[in-house]
């Protein structure tokens, strides 16, 4: 379940979307169970460190070793879905049932594809996997079942702290880059509307990191019009 280095006793769950490609990475290079006789593609990380689903009857296993995760905020990481995997590496198009479908085309605008999320993450298992909600893969009370939570913006301080527990001077990458940026006040009301009960959801699960940026707002479709 859990990406583990033994040697340093280390554990690390991956939150798709949040830097895990970069953990991963920096991680392999200190785990004396991984080869490295070559530099490998960014989606070999991921076929070395598989990203699983929290179990917490498994993660107890290891309450002796520095448990972490990395988050990032919900906003940020629902966009990058769009722009990483639909704008930028253009995964739509591998999609075989996307491919069949006549309704739902491989190269949708951020509205189309978010006010239509859960048919894309229907027909793309890609998709699905990295929209999924962040207690998937980090339970629902990371407070209390990491030792420490990082946000993707204390990426150096990862570094820092990992450096510190293997006795190796580590610089977590920032891999996977997009420079594409996508954000909230890019999308109309209706497509926000959509998305919203998702995103109170991830920042009620992570209010201690990250602030809502909905507050108290009230939903334009349930605004009174006059």
């Amino acid at each position: 379940m859990a990406i583990t280095v033994d040697a340093y006793r280390l554990a690390f769950m991956p939150l798709p979307k949040s830097a895990c490609t970069s953990v991963k990475r920096t991680l392999a290079q200190v785990d004396p169970d991984v080869a490295k006789d070559d530099t490998p593609e960014v989606q070999v990380w991921h076929e070395v460190y598989p990203t699983r689903r929290f179990r917490s009857d498994r993660w107890v296993r290891y309450a002796d070793y520095f448990r972490f995760c990395v988050v990032r905020d919900p906003v940020k990481r629902l966009m990058s879905c769009y722009t990483d995997i639909v704008a930028n590496r253009e995964e739509m198009s591998n999609s075989p049932r996307l491919r069949k479908s006549k309704r739902y085309p491989v190269d949708p605008d951020p509205d189309y594809f978010f006010l239509n999320l859960d048919a894309y993450k229907t027909h793309s298992s890609l998709v699905k996997h990295h929209c999924m909600s962040a207690a998937f893969f980090i339970g629902t009370q990371p407070e209390k079942d990491f030792d420490r939570v990082y946000r993707t913006s204390e990426i150096d301080e990862l570094g820092n702290d990992l450096s510190v527990r293997t006795g190796r001077v580590l610089a977590v990458p920032h891999a996977n880059a997009t420079k594409r940026k996508l954000v909230l006040d890019d999308l109309l009301d209706e497509t926000v509307d959509a998305i919203r009960p998702f995103l109170e959801q991830e920042y009620a699960l992570l209010k201690g990191y990250f602030r809502n940026p909905f507050g108290s707002k009230i939903h334009a479709a349930c605004a009174i019009r006059n």
